[in-house]
């Protein structure tokens, strides 16, 4: 049993690490998007690529009748929902604030999973976890307000901060509903419930690009439906299912640093002082909060 129990971590570490890996690349596929059909309108096309593919996934191999399950339901429209509602800030924001920003700020979400549910379970604030908590709001102030700049709120620092807020809350229902159902069919609900959402909201607060338009961006939207709201979103699950909640978000640390790599190499964002001033406390703090406290 022990044995067994070892290998369920393992394996959900090593799921976690080939997800942030993917993950690193969703600030970059954003911003290409987000600045070529707009940010709702690349959400929705790349929902439609997600379910497309996770329909007939669902058919194929007959796990489609796992929604028969009802008792299933309420976890998979909270989180559908919540996700929903979390991509489309991270793809409207990213018009607004740059790859790097995102990478970093939606690591927050380590904070506000600890603050949601870790203090949930202690009866005092214990000292280690108190500093990292501080210390990544400290990192999140530094990005915010940078020092020396003109006290101003960034829109699109704004909105995916309110989305790494939200995150945790879908990672619970997530992972609720994956005590029900395979991963795979909660992406295909999401993505289902997901798709006249985000419609919805594309048809009243964007331009309609066109099809020239999203033809130049085919190998991003293939890539956002495919490996970042299939294949990552499947190794998350997965290691969410073995692993706890800050556990996950802890190991996730290594995306953000990718991401600002990438930035510099694609997008030729080179991260100022403050930037990189702000990394330091913020996977710091990462790792306090989720480091186990001696007894």
């Amino acid at each position: 049993m022990k044995l067994f129990r070892l290998n369920r971590q393992v394996q959900g570490e090593i799921y976690i690490l080939s997800a942030s890996f993917i993950e690193a690349w969703f600030p970059i596929a954003t911003f290409y998007l987000a600045h070529s059909v707009g940010g709702i309108h690349a959400l929705f096309y790349s929902l439609v690529i997600a379910g497309t593919v996770l329909g007939v996934h669902a058919f194929w191999t007959g796990r489609y009748k796992q929604f028969s399950d009802i008792s299933a339901y309420p976890a998979l429209l909270k989180t559908s929902f919540l996700m929903a509602t979390v991509y489309m800030l991270l793809f409207v924001g990213a018009q607004y604030t740059t790859a790097s920003h995102v990478a970093l700020i939606l690591f927050l979400q380590l904070l506000f999973a600890y603050l949601y549910f870790q203090r949930s379970a202690e009866e005092y604030l214990n000292r280690q976890h108190l500093l990292g908590a501080i210390l990544m709001g400290l990192g999140a102030i530094v990005i915010l307000f940078p020092v020396g700049e003109v006290w101003k709120i960034n829109l699109g620092d704004v909105l995916v901060l309110l989305a790494a807020m939200i995150v945790p809350l879908g990672n619970f229902y997530q992972k609720q509903a994956r005590k029900k159902v395979h991963s795979t069919n909660i992406l295909w609900s999401r993505s289902l419930i997901g798709i006249p959402l985000v419609y919805g909201m594309a048809t009243i607060f964007e331009a309609t690009p066109s099809w020239q338009m999203i033809q130049s961006q085919w190998p991003w939207l293939l890539f956002l439906g495919l490996m970042i709201f299939v294949m990552s979103k499947i190794l998350w699950m997965e290691s969410l299912h073995r692993l706890s909640i800050t556990k996950v978000s802890a190991i996730y640390a290594v995306s953000p640093l990718i991401t600002l790599g990438l930035a510099y190499w694609l997008l030729n964002e080179v991260p100022s002082f403050w930037q990189l001033l702000a990394v330091l406390p913020i996977i710091l703090g990462g790792y306090l909060i989720t480091r186990p406290v001696a007894k």
